[in-house]
């Protein structure tokens, strides 16, 4: 590393703090409190995050408000979710969830989000965390995390190189969100009138769940198969698994192959995962807590959205199936959906399939932005790369 000069992130910063810790009652209706699960980089995912009345989110905004160039971090759970608040108004409440603020001050925000990200920081945070149950990070160790500084200019350039790559992936992401959001529409368009239900299994091949390798034999894993788990349906389309598996894996266990553009449906899972359906765009094993529905590829569209239009009516129906809930191959069998006549279920798959493709470019292709900016994030933040040449 370059030798920069080094400041705790106290000293860098103008302040940093940390959420509220109440727990104010999730309303149907009111303000939203974020949490760490639901930073994503360049977004927050609202969708998932409670809300709470205008009169509890009133009490906690003083503590956890957040202003335009403020990064949250998350500090309890899943540590290390960071997000960079780009609007100039941002109208939720943070609940143990760390706050850098900046006093509006792009260049120190944009440095620090990207500082955040490196190895440095990593090493660091988890040489901090503290908790034999669940992980935290204390508010001391945000505060006197060391933080290289470089001239601005070299920060802005750093910054701008990272950024680009960043901004290309948030477009992307956005286009595939107004490419399902036609989607819904033209279902909805073609479907919401139909009175007569039919079943998942008037029209699926197959249904069927995985298993799980023995995670103890090392053998098993890290392989070049795919192995997907139920927390995995968090993406709607899916075109990579967290985890590998071997031939040997497959061999000795239940797991079982999904082919690409099959549906899977989380069966388990804490929180918001179970009843969470998402459509696979590769080849994959499965575990014991995924469902897979196995159609033709005129129906796979159709079965897709309205699945995934049936969130809550799923997690109904695996709420009476058990205490903690779960489905089952039987009840997803048995779950009713519209029934579409032939002709507009080829005219809702004519329409889809180009979409889903052009959905499929955009993930392959953030795909490898991001293997781009993970590359160069490391060398850039530690000086390794030279960008005094960089012209912005």
């Amino acid at each position: 590393m370059k030798k920069w000069p080094i400041y705790k992130a106290e000293e860098f910063c103008f302040k940093v703090t940390d959420g509220t810790h109440d727990s104010p009652k999730p309303q149907l209706e009111g303000r939203r409190l974020i949490t760490s699960k639901h930073l994503k980089g360049n977004y927050i995912d609202f969708d998932s995050a409670k809300l709470i009345s205008e009169a509890d989110y009133q009490k906690v905004i003083a503590r956890s408000k957040v202003d335009q160039w403020d990064i949250l971090f998350s500090m309890i759970g899943t540590i290390g979710n960071i997000y960079l608040e780009r609007n100039p108004i941002a109208e939720y409440a943070c609940k143990n969830v760390g706050i850098f603020k900046f006093n509006g001050d792009k260049d120190k925000a944009l440095w620090m989000y990207y500082w955040l990200k490196s190895p440095q920081v990593r090493d660091y945070v988890y040489a901090q965390l503290r908790g034999s149950t669940q992980a935290y990070l204390p508010l001391g160790g945000l505060r006197e995390m060391p933080v290289a500084v470089p001239a601005i200019e070299t920060q802005r350039k750093i910054a701008a190189i990272l950024s680009a790559l960043d901004d290309k992936i948030e477009l992307n992401r956005r286009i595939n969100e107004n490419l399902c959001a036609t989607i819904d529409a033209f279902y909805l368009s073609l479907f919401d009138s139909e009175i007569e239900d039919a079943t998942i299994g008037d029209y699926a091949q197959k249904i069927y769940s995985g298993g799980t390798p023995n995670t103890s034999n090392l053998s098993f894993w890290n392989g070049n198969l795919g192995w997907f788990s139920s927390g995995e349906t968090r993406n709607r389309f899916v075109i990579n698994t967290e985890k590998t598996i071997t031939q040997a894996g497959v061999d000795n266990s239940s797991t079982k192959l999904a082919r690409k553009y099959d549906i899977v449906i989380a069966s388990a899972g804490q929180g918001f995962t179970r009843g969470q359906t998402s459509m696979l765009l590769l080849d994959t094993y499965v575990n014991q807590s995924v469902i897979v529905i196995h159609t033709d590829r005129r129906m796979s569209p159709y079965l897709f959205w309205s699945l995934g239009k049936r969130y809550n009516e799923l997690r109904a129906v695996s709420d009476s199936n058990s205490i903690r809930g779960s489905l089952t191959t039987k009840m997803i069998a048995a779950f009713k959906i519209p029934k579409g006549n032939d002709k507009r279920l080829e005219k809702f798959s004519n329409y889809t399939w180009p979409i889903i493709a052009k959905i499929e470019n955009n993930l392959c292709e953030n795909n490898k932005l991001i293997a781009m900016r993970d590359a160069l994030l490391p060398r850039l933040m530690s000086g390794e790369i030279d960008v005094s040449d960089v012209s912005l």
